[in-house]
């Protein structure tokens, strides 16, 4: 039988944390606009790799900012805890669990220095709106696999052995 409060609690966290990753891109936008504007092109790509590694750098990290629990997880009372021993997991395992969520902001923020070269810029920025494609289908893929499970449990969980539990009290 599947928790359907954990898994809409999970969905909420999620939301919240995409709201976080929202706004981080924004501002690093406003900054890549910043140094566009102050320094150029080479400026706005500067301002591109600060923003996409800001962005990748939450994805990546997220789960141990508050010992186990996202921003929407703490808010949402959930925790990430190791699968095996119920502790909170580590650096090593949040980044796994979360790898297929930093990928296109990092190829973003790799990207955006390489776009200033003229040819070569065009084709990333097609791979990269690929890449996008392809973690929005891992989103998908993801979201089912959550709802599907009895526990919830989806890729990056089985990936870094881990697990999303109710704080009790």
């Amino acid at each position: 039988m599947n928790d359907s409060k954990l898994q809409t609690d999970r969905f909420l966290a999620m939301g919240i944390d995409i709201g976080v990753a929202i706004v981080l891109g924004i501002v690093g936008a406003i900054i890549s606009t910043l140094f566009g504007v102050v320094a150029g092109s080479i400026g706005k790509a500067i301002g591109g790799l600060i923003s996409g590694g800001i962005m990748a750098a939450y994805m990546a990290l997220r789960d141990i900012i508050f010992k186990g629990n996202s921003i929407g997880k703490h808010i949402m009372k959930l925790k990430t805890v190791d699968a095996a021993t119920g502790n909170p997991i580590n650096i090593s395992q949040s980044i796994k669990r979360n790898i297929f969520f930093v990928i296109p902001p990092a190829i973003g923020a790799i990207f955006s220095i390489l776009t200033i070269i003229p040819f070569i810029g065009v084709i990333l920025r097609i791979i990269e709106v690929l890449v996008g494609l392809a973690g929005l289908v891992f989103f998908i893929i993801e979201i089912v696999k959550i709802v599907s499970t009895p526990e919830g449990i989806r890729l990056g969980d089985n990936f870094a052995n881990t697990k999303v539990v109710r704080i009790e009290g």
